[in-house]
Formats: C-alpha cells, sequence, structure tokens
C-alpha cells in the first residue's frame, strides 16, 4: 500500500468511526475495522507472513481464557481467535460475524468441539490468499463432518441457515439464533428418528455408552462426531425383560396391555389356564441377529408372518391392524369356521371360555356331544372344561382316545341306549333320550333291536356314526317294514311302521288308536292294546275280543305270556 500521513490516516478513520454499522452495511464497516486492526493502513517494510497467533488481532481475544483441560496451545490460540469479537468488534451472536462461533467451538454437554475448519478453510498463515483479499462474510466451505454419510451440506447467507448437515440432520439452524444445550435434544432429529431407526424413545438402550436412562450425556465428545456407537444389543435390550424377550416393555418402554406394542404378549406366552404356551416365531419372524433384513425396516410396528399351529389344516390367518384381530387363524377355531375370529389382541383380559374358539361342541363333523372327557380325557378333566395338559391343547393336534364301547358315549352298564344320552342327560321328555329304554325292555313285546330303527356302526369312526350335526336319522329295517310297511318319523313321531299298527298281515288296517306315538311321550298311555290295533281289529278280523282264543300266546286277562312272540312280525294263530 501507499504511504501515507498519520493525520490523513486519522482522518479517514474517524470518518469511518462515525458510520452506522446499518448505513454502511455490514461488509464494508467490517472490512474497514479488518484492514484498521490488522495494520494493513500502516507501513510495512517487511514481507513476512504473520503467524496464525495474530489472528485475535483481527477478531476473537487475546485475552479469552481457556480453560478446557487437555488443549493443545493451538487449539487455545483458536478458541481465543474465535468470535465474539468479530471483524467490526460485535460480540452479540445476534449479529453474522458473532453467532454461533462459541457453541461450535466449545465442547458442551450434549458434543465435543467443531474444528473452524469443518465450516471454513483455516489459512496458514495470516497473508494466505483467500484470507484477508476477499470481502467479508467468510466463505463457508464444509468440511467432513458437515459431509458424514453423503450429506450435502449448504448455507443461505440470506437466512443465514445451514441446510442438509450431518451434524445438524434435518434441522435448519438460524445462525445468529442458537439454541442452549437444554434445547437442543430432538432438535436435528427425532425422538425417536424416523424409521428405519426403531421406534423407542429409551435412547440408552442402544447408546449407552454415550447417554444415560435421563438423556444426559455421558460422553458427548462422541455424539456428533461421525460414528453412531451402539452397544452390544440383546432382545430385551429394546422390548421386553430379563424374564422374557416379548413385552411388556414394549418399544416405547410402554407396559400396558391396552396398548398395541404390548397386548396380549404375555398371554400367548405363557399359555394360560387352556393352552400351552406359543413360540414368537408363531406369529412373527425372529431375527437371528439385530441388524438382520427386516428386523428394523421403516414399517411400523412387527410384520406377522404366520407359521406353524397358526396355519394347521391350511388355515390361512391375517391380522387386521384397524381392529386388532386375528382371523383365519387355526389356533382362534380350529375345525369351526364360524368361530375363526380371535379376541381384540390390545384386550387380553378377556375371559376365554371353551366356546371362544370353537363350539361347544364343535360343528359337524364333531358329534353333536359336550362331553369332551370322553375322547379327549388325555387334555380335558372330567368336569369336560378343565384342560389338565396344557401342552396338548392348542398344539395343532387333535389328541384322540376314542372309547370301543358305545356306552362310553350313550346308554349304561344296562344297555347301550340312553339314558343317558351323549351328554348324560336322562330325561325321557329330550328326544335324545325318549322311549329308547321302552323299546329295549318292554314286558308286551320283544326287544326290539337297535338295528331296526338306526344304523348300528361296526366301530366308532365309521362314516355315518357322528360325523353330522345330528339329530340321529331312523333308518327302519326288519319287522318295522314288515308287511309292506313303510315307516317315517318327523322328529317327534313315527308313522306307518308295522310295530305299532301300521297295518295288519294282508295289508288291512289295524284300527289302532295310537299308531303314530309321540317318541317323547313315555307315560304308558300309548301301549295299551288298543294302542296299535283295534280290539279287536276291524274286519276282517272276527268281531271277538277275547284275544286267548286265537292267539296262546295271550292268556285270559289279556296278558301276553312270551314277548319274544308279540310283535315280531308274525301272527301266531
Amino acid at each position: 500500500m501507499a504511504a501515507d500521513s498519520s493525520s490523513a490516516r486519522a482522518g479517514r478513520f474517524a470518518a469511518a468511526e462515525r458510520l452506522s454499522a446499518r448505513a454502511l452495511g455490514f461488509a464494508a464497516l467490517a472490512w474497514l475495522a479488518a484492514l484498521s486492526t490488522a495494520g494493513c493502513l500502516d507501513r510495512r517494510d517487511d514481507a513476512q507472513p504473520q503467524p496464525v497467533g495474530a489472528c485475535t488481532r483481527c477478531h476473537g481475544s487475546a485475552s479469552r481464557v481457556v480453560d478446557a483441560p487437555g488443549l493443545s496451545d493451538e487449539q487455545r490460540e483458536t478458541l481465543r481467535a474465535a468470535p465474539p469479537i468479530d471483524l467490526a468488534g460485535n460480540t452479540d451472536p445476534s449479529y453474522p460475524g458473532v453467532g454461533a462461533h462459541q457453541l461450535h467451538l466449545t465442547a458442551s454437554p450434549t458434543h465435543g468441539p467443531v474444528a473452524c475448519g469443518e465450516c471454513h478453510k483455516v489459512p496458514s498463515y495470516v497473508e494466505e490468499p483467500g484470507h484477508m483479499d476477499a470481502p467479508p462474510p467468510a466463505r463457508i466451505t464444509f468440511g467432513p463432518l458437515a459431509r458424514h454419510a453423503a450429506h450435502t451440506p449448504a448455507f443461505d447467507a440470506t437466512a443465514l441457515t445451514c441446510t442438509g448437515t450431518y451434524c445438524h440432520r434435518d434441522a435448519t439452524p438460524v445462525w445468529t439464533a442458537a439454541r442452549t444445550s437444554e434445547q437442543a435434544c430432538g432438535t436435528c432429529h427425532g425422538l425417536p428418528p424416523s424409521a428405519p431407526h426403531p421406534q423407542s424413545q429409551d435412547c440408552f438402550r442402544c447408546h449407552g455408552d454415550v447417554i444415560d436412562a435421563e438423556r444426559h450425556f455421558k460422553a458427548p465428545e462422541r455424539h456428533l462426531n461421525g460414528t453412531a456407537d451402539v452397544v452390544a444389543m440383546t432382545c430385551h435390550g429394546c422390548h421386553g425383560s430379563e424374564k422374557s424377550n416379548a413385552p411388556p416393555r414394549d418399544l416405547d418402554g410402554g407396559t400396558d396391555p391396552a396398548s398395541p406394542g404390548v397386548g396380549a404378549h404375555d398371554t400367548h406366552l405363557d399359555g394360560g389356564h387352556f393352552s400351552r404356551p406359543v413360540a414368537c416365531e408363531e406369529c412373527h419372524q425372529v431375527p437371528k441377529t439385530v441388524d438382520a433384513p427386516g428386523h428394523i425396516d421403516p414399517t411400523t410396528g412387527a410384520e406377522l408372518t404366520f407359521s406353524g399351529v397358526a396355519t394347521t389344516e391350511h388355515a390361512t390367518p391375517s391380522f387386521d391392524p384397524g381392529t386388532l384381530k386375528c382371523s383365519g387363524s387355526w389356533c382362534h377355531g380350529p375345525v369351526d369356521p364360524a368361530k375363526g375370529l380371535s379376541p381384540a389382541w390390545n384386550q387380553p383380559s378377556a375371559t376365554l371360555e371353551c366356546n371362544a374358539c370353537h363350539g361347544y361342541p364343535p360343528a359337524a363333523p364333531h358329534p353333536p356331544m359336550a362331553r369332551c372327557s370322553i375322547c379327549h380325557s388325555q387334555v380335558v378333566g372330567p368336569d369336560n372344561k378343565t384342560v389338565i395338559d396344557r401342552t396338548l391343547h392348542v398344539n395343532g393336534v387333535i389328541d384322540l382316545a376314542l372309547p370301543t364301547q358305545c356306552n362310553a358315549c350313550h346308554g349304561s352298564a344296562t344297555n347301550d341306549a340312553p339314558p343317558g344320552d351323549i351328554d348324560g342327560g336322562t330325561a325321557t321328555t329330550s328326544a335324545s333320550v325318549g322311549a329308547h329304554q321302552k323299546h329295549l325292555t318292554t314286558t308286551i313285546a320283544r326287544a326290539v333291536k337297535c338295528d331296526e330303527c338306526h344304523v348300528v356302526p361296526a366301530k366308532v369312526d365309521q362314516p355315518g356314526h357322528f360325523d353330522f350335526a345330528g339329530p340321529v336319522q331312523p333308518h327302519f329295517s326288519g319287522v318295522a317294514t314288515a308287511w309292506g310297511s313303510t315307516p317315517t318319523f318327523d322328529g317327534q313321531a313315527c308313522a306307518n311302521v308295522y310295530c305299532h299298527g301300521a297295518k295288519l298281515p294282508g295289508g288291512a288296517p289295524s284300527g289302532g288308536q295310537h299308531t303314530s306315538p309321540v317318541w317323547t311321550q313315555v307315560d304308558g298311555t300309548q301301549t295299551q292294546c288298543n294302542g296299535c290295533h283295534g280290539l279287536p281289529p276291524p274286519a276282517p278280523h272276527p268281531a271277538d275280543d277275547q284275544c286267548s282264543k286265537c292267539h296262546s300266546n295271550v292268556d285270559a286277562n289279556r296278558q301276553v305270556i312270551d314277548p319274544a312272540l308279540h310283535v315280531n312280525g308274525r301272527v301266531e294263530l
């Protein structure tokens, strides 16, 4: 620069000082101040580069106390050289030349110090080209940390904001409105960060070497350093507990079963009073490692991938995230499609009775019988409700111990016919009991064989025995169809059956008063002599009511002498 007199220089600087920063503009005032402070307007006889230690002659403060331990002399000098003070002498952070310099350069409770070179070029010496030979503000040239993980940072010199930096992630911080460390958590990334980051706010579970359970940084220098410090993980580090890897606790630390993240996990894993414990992988995939593909991904909630028992017998389970219910799973609706819907996942306290998952009894082809213990004695107790071996219930296998005797399901020690019926009932007013014993133990006629009214199976599981909804449909044969009779049963009474007087031998009408007896009316009123045929029968039968004259099997008092010869399909004359 050309030589100048001291008085001229003083005049020029006095004029410059009188100019307002707002009138002249920040850039011009800062430029003048820089030239003055650095002595650029003074005559310089040497051309030697000035050392970096001269930085505080233009900005910062040489007298600033830097008491941070472990810093080198160069690092201390850097902290002294950064604003405040800026080139214009400003100290308020609202001035762009001051801003958040000290918040970046000084270690805080949330991060370690950020080097000057991460935001702009630091010259090797004061007169280095590009340092003082261009008007302020300093050119922002982001360094490796700001560009970490393929970030593309930028600085808006008008809005004074950074965007796209690794340091501030999705935030757009204003350089002149720096936030305090108390405001920092959650301003740069979500709490928790968005997926594929796990949606848990318990940062310490994965980053326990850096932050504690109260979100106080244990090692702030390891935060915002370009490395995500993750501790060795176990399943219950994120969800569950040392007792079990399944919630509760969920990813948010919740334990309320009303929350979908908790729900009925415990109920399924324990099995409750009724069923075996359900393995985790029967409902969703269990990863081998924390970072296994599909474990931590952008999808909200765990993906349900049913397998094992849930898909037994080609069941196709699905889960509705709206109603929080499963449908089509074998577990909650084996065999019976009408019982295919599970209770809501987040209502595990709901009491499930036997008929919650399947009918009681189940629909056909299951027998219409609720005495479970007869066929499932390994699973259900004598009360037909208490599960005595949970490992055998809801296990994808129907554990059967079929009886080999007819009276195991119906009948008694006396004979195989009811009572009791298949549910243990004994009332003759019930269609399943009715007049069974009157047919098998009557004293006025032969005992009627079971197969004259319905099919008698050769074995318990013979098709047609119990593989229908019921009730049993009669299948008449033998004496019931004698002399061309065509018996029917309408659910209440028989008709056109030979036994009850459909017709006499030769096809003549019988004249009986109760030829269509009601099955459940077992009071003797339908079994008088005139119930099946007239007394005497109509012509061509002789008009004589002294039966013993022609029928030696009847005495003078009309008592049957040999029941085996009465109602046997023949007329004994």
